[in-house]
């Protein structure tokens, strides 16, 4: 058996947050947190005095799923151990997300005195995770879609208009000579010439239309909602739907 000292460091070191809240109430304004070790405090910018006797919804914000809160909170009232991934908010307003798994702690007569939360920190690895959906989808000298990503969002623009019967347009650009560019400035100054078309395109179009780079200096528009006359000319009143 370890000893109770022996737990008591391994609890106070380890680099897992650790929070223990009252079995009693779970609803609001419970679950009432009796005990957070330092890498809580750490992470969290809590300290003990801060948020023993409050209610672990202090760590909740603006985005916090709830549908994920309430599946704990079920949980919870049942006595059942339950793991989920959330995204809280420490001290100063910043997001994280957190590997939460909820243990429910009985005595010797096996009633649920508390309930034990190891959290880990999980906000690196969902920054990371988001970065590389970016690079998958975006094309990196213009920041609009990249070809493929282009292509899957227009197969479902095009299975609703012919499920809806839907005017939708489809726009190509190519710059005219681009070649001339890049042999009298250089590669440098044809790259910025793309990423600015390509800027200077995305702030003209409504918020229902993706632009992407399809080739080298091509570029092609998706504009769901529109006839081609309206595409062609660009005309406000004939782009139908449009969006601010």
């Amino acid at each position: 058996m370890i000893s109770s000292e022996i737990f008591q460091q391994l609890v106070q070191r380890t680099n897992d947050l650790i929070v223990v809240t009252l079995a009693s109430p779970i609803d609001p304004p419970g679950p009432i947190v009796s005990y957070v070790n330092p890498a809580f405090c750490t992470l969290t910018g809590y300290g003990p005095d801060e948020i023993i006797g409050q209610s672990t919804r202090t760590l909740y914000g603006p985005v916090t799923d709830a549908d994920t809160v309430a599946r704990m909170h079920d949980a919870m009232k049942a006595q059942q151990q339950i793991r989920v991934e959330l995204q809280c908010y420490n001290k100063v307003g910043e997001a994280i997300w957190l590997d939460i798994n909820v243990v429910p702690l009985r005595d010797d007569s096996g009633q649920v005195t508390h309930f034990a939360s190891i959290k880990r920190d999980l906000t690196a690895a969902k920054q990371l995770q988001e970065e590389l959906s970016t690079l998958a989808s975006t094309d990196a000298l213009t920041g609009i879609f990249n070809r493929r990503k282009l292509f899957e969002q227009a197969a479902i623009e095009f299975a609703r208009a012919y499920r809806y019967h839907r005017e939708l347009a489809v726009v190509m650009l190519d710059v005219d000579h681009f070649k001339r560019v890049n042999d009298e400035h250089g590669h440098f100054a044809g790259d910025q010439v793309l990423a600015a078309l390509g800027r200077h395109a995305r702030a003209l179009l409504r918020g229902s239309d993706m632009i992407g780079r399809w080739g080298g200096e091509e570029f092609m528009i998706v504009m769901p909602e529109t006839p081609l006359d309206g595409a062609a000319v660009g005309r406000p009143d004939l782009m139908r739907g449009r969006s601010s």
